[in-house]
């Protein structure tokens, strides 16, 4: 019968009959009487998002499922811009970027979130500190010049150590070397 509309409890039956392997699909096909298309698309809806229905509601606000951008809380929009817009008066020999990755097995966040269409999901959390490992490095446009990295978090005395042992020496040797 096309175009009935199935109660999500009767659908949420089918999943549970079906994952706990209680019954054949064919018999719980039967029983809860919609096709085996539909049985299928609720599965995979199921699957995705542990409900058997889609939320109609945000839908109709523009809102649809995405994977969420993970951003800091402590991110400032405006101090970004400002940064970018004085960044590019300089050559991009001139520069070199420091970052920091850390990994540990702690921090655990949600992988998807909803937004209005054409903007990206996000979800603003706090960090897990913990045991970690700790990588620092150096990029120029000649690539990866200089790395670090620690067990547990990168402390104040070995940032500076990395910075004056290691990126100071790189970029006062590329400075001799292109003067002569």
């Amino acid at each position: 019968m096309p175009g009935r509309v199935v109660q999500a409890q009767v659908k949420l039956a089918a999943m549970n009959l079906f994952e706990q392997d209680i019954l054949p699909l064919a018999n719980i096909l039967d029983i809860v009487g919609f096709s085996e298309s539909m049985f299928w698309c609720t599965r995979k809806l199921w699957r995705e998002t542990g409900w058997v229905e889609k939320p109609k509601k945000l839908e109709h606000l523009g809102m649809s499922r995405k994977k969420s951008k993970k951003v800091a809380k402590e991110r400032n929009e405006k101090v970004r811009l400002d940064f970018m817009q004085r960044i590019i008066e300089y050559p991009v020999e001139y520069l070199g970027f420091l970052d920091e990755t850390s990994k540990n097995d702690h921090t655990y966040s949600q992988g998807y979130g909803r937004a209005k269409r054409g903007s990206r999901a996000k979800m603003k959390q706090e960090f897990v500190r913990g045991m970690r490992l700790t990588a620092t490095g150096l990029l120029t446009v000649d690539g990866m010049l200089a790395n670090r990295v620690v067990e547990g978090s990168m402390k104040h005395p070995d940032y500076l150590d990395f910075i004056e042992h290691k990126v100071v020496q790189i970029f006062y040797h590329v400075s001799r070397s292109s003067h002569l």
